[in-house]
């Protein structure tokens, strides 16, 4: 390599450093092309979870009125039905105090039975109560939870959207 002329070893070197340079471009030009494709998946994918999030926070408002719609309706049903229990004790106890007891059946029957239907009027409107509010307590659970790590994903696309914003790295001055 010695006994060739200076200027043809000259013209080797800066061949090869051309071929070097001329690559490392072509690899430049790709990884900007896939970081812009990246980026542009970023963005998408940050949309979608911005409209998961929003489709969530509605479905939940929704639910919370029906919870809140329902408890009111089992609230009314139940004063309702205790105000047509007392009027009818106190028909019950207007016939029997006018009458005389049926054959069979005292007073006493009577209002043991009225307690044990009023009983289970109230028993069954407390359980449907207590249901939806444990339905909708659980519901509420799972939608903050869900909530809580869709933060934490939006948080991570917002930092990957960040890096991918600044200019890729000089791999000249990187060590291997």
């Amino acid at each position: 390599a010695g006994d060739r002329p200076l200027s043809e070893r000259l013209g080797y070197l800066e061949g090869v450093v051309g071929e070097v340079l001329e690559r490392h471009a072509r690899e430049l030009r790709a990884v900007r092309a896939h970081s812009g494709q990246l980026a542009q998946e970023v963005r998408d994918s940050a949309g979608t979870i911005a409209k998961s999030l929003a489709d969530e926070r509605d479905a939940r408002n929704a639910l919370q009125e029906l919870v809140e719609r329902e408890s009111k309706a089992w609230a009314a049903t139940s004063t309702s039905m205790a105000g047509a229990l007392q009027r009818l004790e106190a028909a019950v106890q207007a016939l029997s105090s006018a009458t005389p007891p049926c054959a069979g059946a005292s007073r006493d029957d009577v209002g043991s039975r009225l307690d044990a239907i009023d009983q289970m009027v109230h028993d069954s409107l407390n359980k449907h109560a207590e249901r939806l509010r444990t339905l909708g307590a659980g519901f509420l659970q799972e939608l903050r939870a869900r909530d809580a790590g869709d933060a934490a994903v939006a948080e991570r696309l917002s930092r990957l959207e960040q890096r991918l914003g600044e200019p890729p790295p000089d791999h000249a001055t990187q060590k291997r």
